[in-house]
Parts: structure tokens; C-alpha cells; sequence
């Protein structure tokens, strides 16, 4: 079986690694001194990298993502049933050594042409595209080099016109790394009223259609903002939610 090196694992490499340059300069160095220098030198450096390796594995332990959001904003508006634009602007800590870029996956409902822009990012952003199951998978990235306990700011927004009218009247936020506060807010320009959406969440990977979801609040339409608006606090990894209205 492969895996992950066990600690007892990468002491006792290290350990040989060490009797193995002494071993060298011994053999190499008459002078007593200089083998004394250079096997010193050794062990300061192979101590570094034992440091070095035990950070890595604790910041696994404890950060076991590569970013924590503090604030997710996911906006999607409808200039007509069929026009619209899905916006995430995302707040959050970096929990990895070193960030330079966010990937970014999606899933649309919908069928038609697409582009994809950011506020950070000059020129439309390539994308790949899963005609079949719908995915969008594209690689943002950041607008400086981020190291590890840095905040950063991502922005991206996607114009999209459903001209097959197969999207599906649901705005859906999957939670995989930890997050404070998502903010959901939908948008129907094209009308002055409608009835109540649902706030609600189901398991993540759970494809089945006979499975109900787990409702957690009815939301109110804004005839004002002509929008659903609401928040969810502290969410929990492992659950898809959503919010959902008639088309």
C-alpha cells in the first residue's frame, strides 16, 4: 500500500541520511576538524528540514484547507428568465504556505454561450466546459502572492444566456473548507413580484431526487430590489445549500 511517509518513517531517513554524510567526510577529510565542520553543518541542515517537515504536517493537522472564507457573496441576476449574470466575491484567510491562485469549479443548469470576467483579472478568463453535466472549471488567479495567515479578496462573474431555457430556478453554494458567512441574494429584474423562495440544504454527493431537502427558512421577495436576500452563518462542511424559487 502507498501513502503518506509515518514521522518514525522520516526520522529514521533523516538518521541515515546523517550517518551516511558523516560516513563521507570521515573518509574524505583526514583532518579531524574539517569532518567534525562539515558533519555539523550536516546536522544543522538536516535539522532544519526535520523543522521543516514537522510544520508542514501540523499545519495539516490543524489547517487541513488551503483557505477559510470569512465572507461569501454569491449574487446571481436575471435581466430575463433567459439573461443572466452569477457573481462570487469571496473574502478569505490562506491556510497554505503559499497562494498564487484559486481553482474554481461550477456547475450551471443551463445551455448556451458563456463568458467568464473578474474585476482583478484583465480579458475574459479561459475556461473548461462539460457540455454534458454542465461543469465550468477555471483557475483564478490572485491579484498578489499570498503566504500563509494572509487575507485575500477574489472576484469573478459569469455572463450567461440560457438559450436552450433549461436552467433550473436554484442558486446553490457547496461547503467543502470552513466559512463564516455566505450571503445569497437573487435577483429578477424582468418582474415586480413573486412568491416566496426556500433556504434549504442537502447532503453533498447525495444524487437522489427522492431525497427531500432539509428546509431551513422561507425567504421573502423584495418587490423594491425585486431580490431574495439572506445569510448563513458558520456553515457546515459537507452540505449543499440553496435557494430556491419559482421559474
Amino acid at each position: 500500500m502507498s501513502g503518506n511517509p509515518r514521522p518514525l518513517d522520516t526520522w529514521g531517513a533523516i538518521a541515515s541520511i546523517f550517518g551516511f554524510i558523516a560516513s563521507i567526510c570521515m573518509i574524505f577529510f583526514t583532518d579531524f576538524k574539517v569532518a567534525a565542520l562539515c558533519s555539523l553543518i550536516a546536522a544543522e541542515t538536516i535539522t532544519i528540514l526535520l523543522w521543516w517537515d514537522l510544520e508542514r504536517r501540523r499545519r495539516l493537522i490543524l489547517y487541513p484547507y488551503e483557505r477559510e472564507s470569512l465572507v461569501d457573496f454569491v449574487r446571481y441576476e436575471f435581466e430575463t428568465p433567459q439573461k443572466m449574470k452569477y457573481e462570487v466575491t469571496e473574502a478569505f484567510r490562506v491556510t497554505t504556505s503559499v497562494m498564487d491562485a484559486v481553482e474554481i469549479e461550477l456547475t450551471w443548469s443551463g445551455r448556451g454561450q458563456f463568458s467568464i470576467r473578474s474585476n482583478f483579472v484583465p480579458g475574459d478568463i479561459p475556461f473548461k466546459h462539460d457540455g454534458q453535466n454542465g461543469k465550468i472549471m477555471f483557475t483564478l488567479p490572485l491579484p498578489e502572492t499570498k503566504r500563509f495567515g494572509e487575507s485575500a479578496v477574489i472576484h469573478y462573474i459569469l455572463s450567461l444566456e440560457d438559450s436552450g431555457n433549461s436552467n433550473i430556478p436554484k442558486l446553490c453554494r457547496s461547503s467543502k473548507r470552513p466559512c463564516q458567512l455566505l450571503v445569497f441574494e437573487t435577483v429578477l429584474r424582468y418582474t415586480d413580484s413573486s412568491s416566496s423562495a426556500q433556504l434549504v440544504w442537502v447532503p453533498l454527493g447525495d444524487s437522489s431526487q427522492f431525497t427531500p431537502p432539509n428546509k431551513i427558512r422561507d425567504v421573502e421577495f423584495d418587490s423594491t430590489t425585486h431580490s431574495f436576500r439572506t445569510t448563513i452563518s458558520d456553515l457546515i462542511i459537507g452540505r449543499s445549500y440553496q435557494l430556491i424559487w419559482e421559474k
